[in-house]
């Protein structure tokens, strides 16, 4: 091995540790996947007056606003607290606001450039202190 060879073996090993350590800016998260905004259609509507449900999320694929039309007027939730994991295909979707919380649970069509998923969804929507949507059941997301 040359003194050249042995040099920028010794640099890449020793970068290695740092790479680990500080993160690499370089490598998109895998909740990339999901920037822009989603349609969330249940198979049966928590309440038959709610639809157009959206959810939005940033380039980094996080969560930055959900929606829903109840009757003429549309509810919006910016900035929830929410957990969202991509691991390839599996998809999960956490989000809480005021009380009200809503999980999405499904496979994504696709681990590089999907289009939509299908899961389960769970939901507790309240207006006032009105219970307005309590249900479980199948859901589908569609990129928009």
């Amino acid at each position: 091995m040359t003194v050249a060879r042995s040099r920028l073996t010794l640099l890449v090993a020793a970068g290695l540790p740092l790479v680990g350590i500080l993160g690499c800016d370089g490598l998109p998260s895998p909740k990339s996947l999901l920037a822009g905004t989603w349609e969330l259609i249940p198979s049966e509507p928590p309440n038959p007056d709610m639809k157009d449900w959206l959810l939005t999320f940033d380039t980094a694929g996080e969560l930055t606003g959900v929606s829903f039309t109840l009757g003429d007027r549309t509810i919006t939730w910016n900035d929830p607290t929410s957990t969202t994991r991509v691991d390839q295909e599996e998809l999960h979707i956490s989000v809480t606001h005021i009380g009200q919380t809503l999980t999405f649970d499904g496979t994504l069509d696709s681990a590089s450039e999907p289009t939509s998923a299908d899961g389960s969804l769970t939901a507790r929507v309240d207006v006032g202190d009105v219970a307005i949507a309590n249900s479980e059941g199948d859901a589908t997301l569609v990129k928009q």
